[in-house]
């Protein structure tokens, strides 16, 4: 568990921001980095406000105002420009360069949270859907509270409707995995409490639709992992870090009537499951072993021994009668041999020891929890520093 590494910490400081406002009073403008009357801190001046990973385009009598309470911004893309952008607005073919593996973070902390290797992570309370409000009910204990969601928050109707959080324990995060295809928040819900707001976080690891819709600001950060996403966020705003691996469209969804939309980036602070990369990977398939056919066994030569030569008995020599003599013989001088066998045994050497098995080397980030939402401080989508990197961005005709 944890929260903002060293150097996301670091980058936070450097950045700080707090909303991208899409401005209620002032029609056809988008002014990122003004926080208005909301949380008040701005981005440094000269400072990248705004980063586009592909094209940036503003669509026809709109304008994109880089720019936060008489600081000026950047806004740097990598793409094509098509549009108006005032303030400062950069070709960088390399601006998405310090965000390159920040997708696959997202997606991998998106899985995390979710899923612990390949299971749903059990939950510890309860999401239940009475028509006009989802209702959710914690253990009032556990330091994460985990709810499971297979449904849209909607009313019976598919309106707007409210939700509820009871049971939830003081300093406990709250976790909500939302699984799907494609899900649909449509609420009226007003603010939480804002101990609970930067504790709460909507997680969306396999939605390949997500759509935020309603009348009000909406509660917690907001994590969608599914790289081939497109996120749709049509509310009047949201207070909390939204984070996408996909794409953002952010506006009214009607070309005139349109009111103000606003990312609050209040920062997350809360508590998450943690996890290595072994429990986002798949778990290997043994390889099966081929059964009916029983194998031939080689024989084993059989020594066949040396015969070993067996002794010779010499035949005597006669003994001749000797004859009488003057002479005194001399002494008989005989000798017997000593044959010795020496026989030779080897002893064989000892095999070594096999070394110990190695463990495999740690691949991963030791934890995939709260602090891949910190080290993501730069974000895909409405960043504490007001910088956005969105793979494509899509702009729709909100009208103020």
């Amino acid at each position: 568990m944890g929260n903002l590494p060293p150097w996301a910490a670091g980058w936070a400081r450097r950045h700080p921001g707090a909303a991208q406002r899409y401005g209620r009073h002032r029609p056809r403008h988008r002014a990122i980095g003004n926080a208005g009357v909301g949380s008040r801190v701005p981005p440094a001046d000269g400072t990248d406000f705004l980063t586009v990973g592909g094209d940036l385009t503003v669509a026809a009598g709109e304008r994109v105002a880089v720019e936060a309470d008489g600081a000026t911004g950047v806004a740097r893309y990598a793409g094509n420009l098509d549009g108006t952008v005032e303030s400062r607005a950069v070709h960088d073919p390399d601006a998405a360069a310090p965000y390159k593996g920040i997708r696959q973070d997202l997606t991998d902390a998106s899985h995390c949270y979710a899923y612990d290797r390949g299971v749903r992570r059990a939950p510890t309370g309860t999401a239940v859907n009475n028509g006009n409000a989802t209702v959710f009910t914690g253990d009032g204990s556990s330091p994460i509270q985990i709810f499971d969601v297979d449904a849209d928050l909607v009313s019976a109707s598919g309106g707007s409707s409210g939700f509820r959080l009871d049971g939830i324990p003081s300093g406990a995060t709250v976790l909500v995995n939302l699984y799907g295809d494609a899900r649909k928040i449509n609420t009226y819900e007003t603010m939480l409490p804002a101990e609970l707001r930067d504790r709460l976080l909507w997680n969306f690891p396999d939605a390949t639709s997500v759509e935020l819709a309603g009348g009000t600001q909406f509660s917690g950060s907001v994590l969608v992992g599914n790289r081939s996403s497109t996120t749709t966020v049509s509310m009047s705003g949201t207070n909390g870090r939204l984070y996408t691996a996909g794409s953002l469209t952010h506006g009214s969804p009607t070309a005139s009537g349109g009111g103000g939309e606003e990312f609050h980036a209040y920062p997350f602070v809360g508590d998450l499951p943690t996890c290595t990369s072994e429990d986002n990977q798949p778990t290997p398939t043994p390889t099966p072993t081929p059964t009916g056919v029983t194998p031939t066994p080689t024989p084993t030569p059989t020594d066949t021994p040396t015969p070993t030569p067996s002794e010779t008995t010499p035949t005597p020599t006669p003994t001749p009668t000797p004859s009488p003599s003057d002479t005194t013989p001399a002494p008989p001088s005989g000798g017997g041999d000593n044959g010795g066998a020496s026989g030779g045994g080897s002893t064989g050497g000892t095999g070594g020891t096999g070394g110990g098995g190695g463990h495999l080397a740690d691949t991963g980030t030791p934890s995939l929890g709260a602090a891949v939402l910190g080290s993501i401080a730069a974000g895909l989508a409405a960043t504490g520093a007001g910088a956005v990197f969105l793979a494509r961005r899509r702009r729709t005709g909100a009208r103020g």
